[in-house]
């Protein structure tokens, strides 16, 4: 068998497979020497295989042909498009493309295009076509010696075997496999898929579970409350935060004025909207267990008997497996959902005008600051300009008008935010507003957007975070307001904010910790904050 190789296929899958084992050093994967073997053995031992299934089809030229042509081709292509989102994202596959591109309409899809599929982007991968024609040419002369093919397959094979197998075995006793399925394309595709199915059938999972969770009661300390979710919002861009544009007058004067309550030091525990929205909706955090053994916060107000609304001006409800947009998860949480998007943010508040009963829940979920940033707010914003307020930014024009656009987007958010605040001011009410996540826009690289890993992921985690109080709620809770007052400054994350949304209703489950509400004096500082299921924030993130 060795001896019937076909070294063009061997080199031309070789050099793929060492191509896409290669992105594993642009992972979260610290390789040491043993790891470089296991890559280099990895891809030989693919190889190996694929080069065994065509030499079982020799019977057929035509079928062997087109099995070569096909294994290479689609090589080819995944390689591609995972160079094509590293460069724009800083990530390989993984199972929330997946997600995106089941739950992603026209318009998104053409946002995307238009935002992310620039001259550079296909110069580059046009580029990449060329490198790889050019080196399997010397690939093909390197291994033209059938002895040095034969040393390298049976080492790869041997090897490649021991560390599967010892993968499996970890795996099986021990929950963790190590990083295997990270060292090639194919492996990471696969892993993707399989993720994404998980998280489906999980999903379904969490629909048959949460209906079995009907103990809730609710001793209501207010008549509404508003969870409004933001969108790719920076809090380096917020001059509530420090920044030096004025991208937030009106919550700035509230801050002044003691009307709202900022607090400082707020993380999400992922840097995607998907991952973000399922910790945010759920009682439980990221190590606390399956995902589907804990109650969803709309689903308890929902069984208390409090009218249900949610606002979404990013998802519609859909068939599909992501917590923010799946028809049957909504269907359980809410008595009402829009079926329809809305141009700008400032439209929800008619929706919630024709929407405002007692006991209500509402939970908003705004377009804000995503891309393409232009598009999300009306020209009379146009405050900032590309030309006269970013002159000392190093970037490329169309990077300072980027920044100008998100800017604007930011001075719009603020409009939209404090609107949906006034129209509550006279009821017993309470507003809570964070963003799902942050966004790095040219801040300290040539970069903007979020997701995958980043050198400064601190830009894509850290979050705003805001309690508005009207005076009826504060003078019927004034333990609350003096809880908030004290905890405003210390450390906290999204993946608890359930809890001080149930706490400052007064709705309760079985479920609810009262230390993990920033309302509530039982509260409890985190110390380590989990991010992307294996950073902590303070040691790995924090200050870079």
């Amino acid at each position: 068998m060795l001896s019937s190789i076909d070294v063009k296929l061997f080199s031309i899958v070789l050099l793929l497979n060492i191509i896409s084992s290669a992105f594993t050093f642009l992972g979260e994967i610290n390789l040491d020497v043993i790891g470089m073997i296991t890559l280099v053995c990895i891809s030989v031992f693919f190889t190996f295989i694929i080069c065994v299934f065509s030499y079982l089809l020799k019977t057929n030229k035509k079928i062997q042909d087109l099995f070569k042509i096909s294994v290479v081709g689609i090589l080819m292509c995944l390689i591609l498009i995972e160079v094509f989102l590293w460069l724009n994202f800083g990530i390989l596959f993984d199972e929330n493309i997946f997600s995106i591109i089941e739950g992603t309409n026209i318009k998104e899809s053409y946002d995307f295009i238009t935002t992310y599929f620039s001259i550079t982007i296909i110069i580059t991968l046009l580029s990449v076509i060329v490198l790889i024609i050019t080196l399997y040419h010397f690939t093909t002369l390197l291994l033209n010696r059938a002895i040095i093919v034969k040393i390298l397959v049976l080492f790869s094979v041997i090897f490649s075997l021991y560390k599967i197998s010892t993968s499996v075995y970890s795996s099986i006793y021990y929950g963790f496999g190590g990083h295997l399925a990270a060292y090639s394309t194919f492996s990471r595709l696969g892993r993707a898929i399989f993720l994404h199915h998980k998280f489906k059938v999980e999903t379904d999972c969490l629909v048959k579970n949460i209906q079995k969770m009907k103990s809730t009661t609710s001793v209501a300390k207010c008549d509404k409350i508003v969870v409004i979710i933001g969108e790719s919002y920076s809090k380096y861009h917020s001059q509530l935060y420090g920044y030096e544009k004025n991208t937030t007058p009106n919550l700035n004067k509230k801050a002044k004025n003691n009307d709202i309550y900022v607090f400082t030091d707020v993380v999400t525990p992922f840097n995607d909207t998907e991952r973000a929205i399922r910790a945010i909706y759920s009682l439980g955090a990221i190590n606390d267990g399956a995902y589907s053994d804990y109650m969803l916060f709309p689903y308890a107000f929902k069984v208390a008997g409090w009218n249900t609304y949610n606002i979404d001006n990013m998802d519609l409800a859909r068939n599909t497996s992501r917590v923010k947009d799946s028809r049957k998860l909504s269907n359980l949480m809410f008595d009402y959902r829009n079926d329809v998007t809305l141009q700008y943010d400032e439209e929800i508040i008619k929706i919630i005008n024709n929407e405002k009963k007692s006991q209500s829940l509402y939970v908003i979920k705004l377009k804000g600051q995503h891309y393409t940033y232009a598009d999300t707010f009306p020209s009379t914003y146009e405050q900032f300009s590309s030309e006269k307020d970013y002159i000392n930014k190093n970037v490329s024009p169309a990077a300072k008008q980027m920044m100008a656009d998100y800017d604007n987007s930011t001075l719009y958010n603020d409009y939209v935010v404090n609107a949906i605040i006034e129209n509550f001011k006279d009821d017993n009410a309470v507003v809570i507003y964070f963003s799902d996540h942050g966004e790095e826009v040219y801040d300290v690289r040539n970069y903007m957007g979020h997701g995958g890993v980043s050198p400064y992921l601190s830009l894509q985690v850290e979050i705003p975070f805001i309690i508005w109080m009207s005076d009826k709620y504060k003078d019927n809770n004034p333990d609350i307001v003096e809880n908030i007052i004290k905890n405003r400054g210390k450390p906290y994350t999204t993946d608890y904010v359930a809890h001080s949304i149930l706490d400052m209703a007064g709705v309760s489950c079985p479920q609810f910790m009262p230390n993990r509400s920033v309302a509530n004096n039982l509260f409890q500082i985190i110390d380590r904050r989990v991010v992307n299921y294996s950073l902590i924030y303070e040691d790995d993130i924090a200050h870079k």
